[in-house]
C-alpha cells in the first residue's frame, strides 16, 4: 500500500510508520492507529479539508492493499472520492448512538455510494476509526472485513443489512463479555486470521 500511494502521489508520512528495515507489525499498527486518532483530534480543532483527506488516506493505508481500488479504478482517487459525502458520513458517525444506529447506518449506506470503489469493508474501517476517536456517545462501530464476514456470516460479500445486524450482535456480545466492541472485533479477527484452514 505504501508503494501504491507513493506512485499515486498521495502525500502521507508513511515513512514514520513503515521504515525499510524489518519491523514489529503489531507496534506499527498501533502507531498508525494512534496517529489517525491524533489527526482526528486535530481535525476537530480546525475542520481543515486537507487534514480530512489525509485521515482518509491513512485509514486506507492502515487497511492495506485491498483498499487500492479507490486509487486505481475509474481514473483514480479524484474521480472516486466525494469530500461532501465523507463529511456527511463523519457528521452522522460522530453522533450515532444505540437509539439512532439503525436509521443512521441507512443514511451512511446511501452516502457511501457517492464514494466509488471503496466497498463495505473499507467503509466500516472508516466508521470504526471515527467512532473510536470522535463519537460523542462512546458508541463504537466495528469493522466488517472479509475475514470476519466469511467466518461469522459465511459470506464473501456482506450487505449493509448484514452490517446492521452485525453491529447489533457485536454490541450485545461486548456488553455480555464486559469489553469494548473494537477489542472484541480485533480478538475475533486475530483468532480467525491465526486459524485459517
Amino acid at each position: 500500500m505504501k508503494t501504491l500511494l507513493i506512485k499515486k502521489n498521495v502525500k502521507i508520512n508513511s515513512n514514520l510508520f513503515i521504515p525499510n528495515e524489518e519491523v514489529d507489525f503489531g507496534k506499527v499498527t498501533f502507531d498508525i492507529e494512534t496517529n489517525i486518532g491524533n489527526l482526528i483530534s486535530e481535525y476537530f480543532k480546525d475542520n481543515n479539508d486537507s487534514k480530512l483527506i489525509e485521515i482518509f488516506h491513512f485509514i486506507q493505508f492502515w487497511g492495506g492493499i485491498t483498499g487500492r481500488n479507490i486509487y486505481v479504478k475509474n481514473g483514480g482517487f479524484e474521480n472516486n472520492f466525494s469530500l461532501e459525502a465523507y463529511k456527511a458520513i463523519i457528521e452522522i458517525t460522530t453522533n450515532i448512538n444505540q437509539e439512532t444506529c439503525k436509521a443512521d447506518l441507512k443514511k451512511v449506506e446511501l452516502l457511501s455510494k457517492q464514494i466509488k470503489n471503496i466497498g463495505i469493508s473499507f467503509t466500516t474501517k472508516h466508521l470504526s476509526f471515527w467512532t473510536r476517536f470522535a463519537n460523542k456517545h462512546n458508541f463504537i462501530l466495528p469493522v466488517l472485513d472479509s475475514t470476519l464476514s466469511l467466518n461469522l456470516m459465511y459470506k464473501c460479500n456482506p450487505t449493509w443489512n448484514d452490517y446492521r445486524q452485525y453491529v447489533k450482535q457485536m454490541q450485545k456480545e461486548a456488553c455480555v463479555n464486559n469489553t469494548s466492541v473494537n477489542i472484541l472485533e480485533r480478538e475475533l479477527y486475530n483468532y480467525f486470521n491465526n486459524n485459517k484452514k
